[in-house]
């Protein structure tokens, strides 16, 4: 049996920079993402 080769990639929902990090909290505790939210600390 051969297998199809498939890129999966997550679903970026939002991108919060670190100092937003209570905002992206209250994000998913709205439950509007659907799919990953991200924090970058830069």
């Amino acid at each position: 049996m051969q297998r199809a080769l498939i890129n999966l990639r997550p679903l970026i929902s939002q991108v919060f920079n670190f100092e937003d990090t209570v905002e992206a909290w209250r994000f998913m505790q709205d439950k509007k993402h659907t799919g990953k939210v991200v924090i970058t600390v830069q």
